[in-house]
């Protein structure tokens, strides 16, 4: 014989079930790594994007007292758009072979999770080296 669900049961109870799985999903250690991937992505464009807003042309006319960056050349902003293009490319690609780096992983393909862990690990240094030449080019004029 089975048990009767209550009312709030059957209506709300894929509540608990959506918080079960979500507990057990922040249990794997590959959560973690994709939010620190995420993470340290985010912080370098927060930290490219505000430096990149202090050395711009209208806000420094609109704030002049505001602003302590000096102007950057045509060379430097197309730089800066070039790199923000290949960061993200990078960022993405880093991202996706991760997520397939677990697909191998769970179906038990140890060559393939071992190669798209090795190209994850390569896209992800090249985007945070760009992103960090980028920063460093932004803050170089910012002095």
């Amino acid at each position: 014989m089975m048990k009767k669900q209550s009312w709030f049961e059957r209506n709300f109870g894929w509540i608990r079930q959506d918080f079960r799985r979500l507990l057990f999903q922040l249990r794997q250690p590959e959560t973690w790594v994709v939010i620190g991937m995420l993470t340290a992505f985010g912080l370098i464009i927060f930290f490219v994007f505000r430096l990149a807003l202090r050395s711009d042309n209208l806000l420094r006319s609109l704030h002049p007292g505001s602003v302590i960056c000096r102007e950057p050349g045509e060379k430097s902003i197309a730089f800066v758009f070039a790199s923000g293009f290949f960061f993200a490319l990078f960022a993405l690609a880093s991202l996706g072979e991760f997520i397939l780096f677990i697909d191998n992983k769970r179906r038990r393909f140890d060559y393939g999770a071992r190669q798209a862990l090795k190209w994850a690990a390569g896209w992800g240094m090249a985007a945070l080296a760009i992103g960090a030449t980028s920063f460093f080019l932004l803050d170089r004029f910012c002095r």
